[in-house]
């Protein structure tokens, strides 16, 4: 019936090629309309390598719908994610492996913070956005918690436009690029939330923690965090600036609540100016008038 309303000659998008991929990891619909998309696809869309199948997934995945997790599911098939795990040198060129974790984590890290961006110049769209993604926040939980359990690096740096986060790190970066100063304690939460899932999956959180602390140190991943999302247009640079922050350092142990991140705050860099004019007061030139 869809191929009906095709113009001749026009390419097919049901035809799994390039253009085809791209349709499926652009789809915005209902559940129903997906399903019937894979059943119609030539050649079938499980016969897809498995690498396709989790690009279109991550394409997918970057929707804030309350669908959004279901689709992402059904773009995949049994070992998909396993596949996901295969180990692979630091920083390698992106597919859809990095794409599908660095983008699951970015909307955990935009879950948490729906509940308290209160941004007044949101339009209607980016807060029904919001809520979508607020209300789908178990859901992608437990797609992480099945990425971990498949055996996935969690501290393989993602890249995105040449900024490399390890998954924890985009998911507090898309918290970051939602909230003002006022709840930053929303990442404390997301923070224990994340570590609350590995533990369910039996994640060993003092190992974990040494190796994302030795990823850190050793400058392997961006430390500065800002708010580089749509509405960045919409606000005055001071809101922009305030938002801006850099992880210093954390410490970590054996249980969530162990763990603390250290971060400076965006006028932390007067504080040496600051410093100096007290250490170094203004020197009279001699013979100068004195006020």
């Amino acid at each position: 019936m869809m191929r009906l309303f095709a113009v001749e000659n026009e390419a097919d998008l049901l035809v799994q090629d390039r253009l085809g991929w791209s349709a499926l990891g652009a789809y915005r619909g209902p559940v129903g309309g997906f399903r019937l998309l894979l059943q119609q696809c030539k050649p079938p869309y499980h016969e897809l390598p498995p690498l396709e199948r989790l690009n279109i997934a991550a394409n997918i995945a970057t929707g804030f719908w309350d669908n959004t997790p279901e689709l992402t599911r059904m773009a995949l098939r049994p070992g998909d994610l396993e596949q996901a795990a295969r180990p692979r040198p630091m920083h390698e060129e992106q597919d859809g492996t990095e794409c599908l974790l660095r983008n699951v984590a970015k909307v955990i890290g935009l879950s948490h913070a729906a509940g308290k961006a209160e941004r007044g110049s949101s339009s209607s769209l980016v807060s029904n956005r919001k809520a979508h993604a607020s209300r789908a926040l178990s859901q992608w939980r437990e797609f992480f918690r099945d990425f971990v359990k498949a055996g996935i690096d969690l501290h393989h740096s993602c890249s995105s436009k040449r900024i490399f986060y390890t998954p924890l790190g985009w998911a507090l970066q898309r918290a970051i690029a939602e909230i003002r100063r006022p709840h930053v304690d929303i990442l404390d939460v997301l923070l224990v939330s994340w570590l609350a899932d590995l533990t369910a999956c039996g994640v060993d959180l003092l190992q974990y923690g040494e190796t994302e602390k030795l990823v850190h140190d050793q400058g392997v991943v961006c430390k500065d965090f800002k708010p580089v999302c749509s509405w960045i247009e919409e606000v005055d640079y001071e809101e922009y600036y305030v938002a801006t922050r850099r992880l210093i350092s954390f410490s970590y142990g054996p249980r969530p609540g162990d763990w603390k991140m250290w971060w400076s705050e965006s006028t932390d860099g007067f504080a040496g100016e600051y410093w100096a004019m007290v250490e170094y007061p203004i020197e009279m030139m001699p013979g100068s008038w004195v006020e």
